[in-house]
């Protein structure tokens, strides 16, 4: 794992083959040809956030094999629960710690994973999970984007149609599903 700061993170975005926008205020610009499900986690178990987490890391994959790493940028923080906020950020801290990254949350809120760290990516989207903070998602095919909101639901905006369908019976496997595009993410 790398960690990024914001400017970092969006450079990434902006490269080949991802060539992602931003808006004004830089956030991420969703697929305006493509297609978005969005999915309401607000009644799951808190078991089944971990299977959930796994899930949207291995999205599109398949099989672990094919996973081929990503970017996983904490967005916002500080929406829900002080105490809870706190006990997965110090968790976060001490994961990236192990990396041997020492600055905060708020210099570097981005986490860039090789196709080795699978379990790595699914550790940091359930913190962000439980802790209820905005995070994207990114793979490096720039095929799609997840997106985790702190209003409990989560949204993957796909490239095109066909790509979104694809990927929707892995989404179904959460709950129903809603077809939305939102206007940016965070």
């Amino acid at each position: 794992m790398q960690t990024l700061t914001d400017k970092e993170a969006m450079d990434w975005c902006k490269q080949w083959p991802l060539k992602f926008e931003f808006d004004s205020e830089g956030s991420l610009c969703p697929f305006t040809d493509g297609k978005a499900y969005r999915v309401d986690i607000s009644k799951m178990q808190w078991r089944d956030l971990l299977p959930t987490a796994t899930s949207v890391a291995f999205l599109g994959s398949r099989t672990g094999e094919l996973f081929c790493g990503g970017l996983v940028w904490i967005r916002r923080m500080g929406i829900t629960s002080p105490d809870w906020e706190r006990v997965a950020l110090r968790t976060l801290e001490r994961f990236r710690m192990g990396y041997g990254e020492n600055r905060s949350i708020e210099v570097a809120r981005a986490h860039l994973f090789r196709n080795d760290e699978s379990s790595d990516v699914a550790t940091v989207l359930l913190l962000a999970m439980l802790a209820e903070w905005d995070t994207i998602f990114v793979p490096p095919s720039g095929d799609w984007v997840a997106f985790i909101g702190h209003n409990d639901h989560i949204t993957v905006n796909a490239k095109s149609a066909e790509i979104a369908e694809d990927l929707r019976p892995s989404l179904e496997t959460w709950g129903p599903t809603t077809s939305t595009v939102p206007r940016t993410f965070y």
